[in-house]
């Protein structure tokens, strides 16, 4: 009874987080802070296709719509290196970062054109602000260690309009 009981407890936290992660792109795509903040204006962002970059060099090892943990992923998993650099896939605005979603680890969002944003977690360092502008290609955080295994490994969503797609469509 007992571990039915702690299944269920643990199954609804993971729900929660991924209604949470929902939720903090969707403000994200409406240019809020979860919290008092506000991210402050700035220049809009250049139009963008569905092209982002890869965000780490690794190996794919969970795809779009597979199962970890008991929870649908909404994102990829990708192994690397321990302190390996995570790269943003597109020019954006850090719209989120910190480390108080449970089994994420510590996570940016980053807000991008048309409605697009990106969330990465799993992080064991992050190295940008909140509304820090940055480019395609440049170093957001670093690879941690996350989920079962503790294996170095970054969790990385995209979205649009505060809606999962998968990432093989747009990643080049």
């Amino acid at each position: 009874k007992l571990r039915a009981m702690s299944r269920i407890v643990k199954n609804f936290l993971q729900i929660f987080n991924i209604f949470l992660i929902i939720f903090l792109t969707g403000c994200a795509a409406q240019r809020y802070h979860t919290s008092s903040e506000t991210v402050p204006s700035a220049e809009p962002l250049p139009a963008l296709s569905a092209d982002f970059g890869w965000p780490l060099d690794g190996r794919l090892v969970h795809s779009f719509g597979s199962r970890e943990g008991g929870v649908t992923l909404k994102g990829i998993v990708i192994h690397g290196s321990e302190g390996q650099e995570v790269r943003a896939a597109s020019e954006g605005l850090a719209v989120y970062v910190d480390d108080s979603l449970r089994g994420y680890g510590k996570t940016v969002v980053l807000e991008h054109a048309a409605g697009w944003s990106t969330v990465y977690a799993r992080s064991s360092e992050i190295l940008v602000g909140i509304g820090e502008r940055v480019r395609r290609g440049q170093p957001i955080a670093r690879i941690g260690r996350g989920g079962k295994g503790a294996v170095p490994q970054i969790y990385f969503e995209v979205r649009r309009d505060a809606k999962p797609v998968d990432p093989s469509r747009v990643l080049k």
